[in-house]
Parts: structure tokens; C-alpha cells; sequence
């Protein structure tokens, strides 16, 4: 009898070890579930937010013209300078495709700008406030198939591989008299017209 009362008396206490571990690992595993949320939050909705906040909800940046920042590399005042290519396609306020003279199509992202991010694949459902008008602005401005000039300045591309480039929409006297780049250059007339802002 005393036997059996010592082997009874030691199953509960073996039970207890494995009840007490498998609660540590739940918790550990909860701990990392919640901060796997937390992150997945902070990357979903903060940064937007965040973002949107920066863009002012879409409402027009009144950008001064002393405000427009260059890149620090010089720009020879010669036309002949510039690449002619064609708009295949408008991606958003600030990126485009064009058909370059040797036949490829390259991704343009506009140089000294930043406009609001359409959605995922271009989706207007999720887009930021304020990318639908900044898109549709610079679709108005040059839609697909119209000739551009592109004006390379600084990196040629960015971390995505995208070409950094001045887009004209007409061979300008001189590159570097501010006012034609206000009037013929699309990244100063997205600031212009609140679609962007200035971003290095």
C-alpha cells in the first residue's frame, strides 16, 4: 500500500512539470503572435498615416520658387543635352514609362519630387490621398504617346533601378532659367499645382 501511495503522489507532480512547460511555450508563442501583430500594424497603418499627415490629405503644397531643390551636380545650358523619348505609360504623379530611342521602354521616376502613392498594382481602392489627382494630372499633361525630353541630372538610378530624370514637355533655350523649368518641366509643375512635393 505505501508503494502504491508513492507512485500516486508522483504522477500529479510529473503532470504538473508538463502543464507548467507547455504554458511557457504558449506564452512565449502569444508574445511573439502580438508582436508580429504589432508590427504588421505599425507597417499597415502607421507609416501611412504617418504619410498622409506629410501630404497634408491632399490638400495643394504652396511651394515657393526658391524652395525647388536640385540636385548639386551642374547642368550644362545646352538643349542637345536633353533624350527625346515617348509616354507609353503613367504609373503615378511621380513615375512614368517612356519608349526610349533605342526601342526599350524604361521607368521614370521624376527627379526633386515626391507625389502620393496610387495603390498596390496601381489600385485607386488603397490609393494615397491625393494620387488619383497627382496621376490623372500628369495623364493630362502627357498622355501616352506624347514626345518628352528627358534631362538626366545627379544618379542615374534609383535603388529600384528606375531612371532619375527631368521630364520637359519641350526643348527648353536654356536649362537652367528657373522659369522655364516652372513652365516646362512636369516635376515643377506638380509642385506648382499642390500634386507633389520637394524630395531629394
Amino acid at each position: 500500500m505505501g508503494r502504491n501511495r508513492k507512485r500516486t503522489s508522483w504522477l500529479p507532480r510529473r503532470k504538473r512539470r508538463c502543464l507548467d512547460l507547455f504554458s511557457a511555450v504558449i506564452v512565449i508563442l502569444a508574445s511573439l503572435i502580438a508582436l508580429t501583430i504589432q508590427i504588421l500594424i505599425f507597417a499597415l497603418f502607421i507609416i501611412p498615416m504617418a504619410q498622409n499627415t506629410f501630404y497634408g490629405r491632399g490638400e495643394a503644397h504652396a511651394v515657393a520658387d526658391d524652395a525647388y531643390v536640385y540636385d548639386a551636380a551642374p547642368v550644362q545650358s545646352n538643349a542637345a543635352t536633353l533624350t527625346q523619348a515617348i509616354v507609353r505609360r503613367i504609373i503615378d504623379g511621380d513615375t512614368i514609362d517612356v519608349q526610349m530611342p533605342n526601342g526599350e521602354i524604361e521607368r521614370i521616376r521624376l527627379i526633386g519630387i515626391d507625389a502620393p502613392e496610387m495603390g498596390r498594382f496601381g489600385s485607386e481602392e488603397d490609393a494615397e490621398p491625393g494620387a488619383i489627382e497627382a496621376r490623372d494630372f500628369v495623364e493630362d499633361l502627357i498622355p501616352p504617346g506624347t514626345t518628352v525630353w528627358l534631362e538626366a541630372q545627379g544618379n542615374d538610378r534609383d535603388r529600384w533601378d528606375r531612371l532619375r530624370r527631368y521630364v520637359w514637355i519641350d526643348v527648353p533655350a536654356d536649362l537652367q532659367d528657373a522659369q522655364q523649368r516652372q513652365q516646362l518641366t512636369v516635376n515643377r509643375m506638380l509642385l506648382t499645382h499642390g500634386h507633389a512635393v520637394v524630395w531629394p
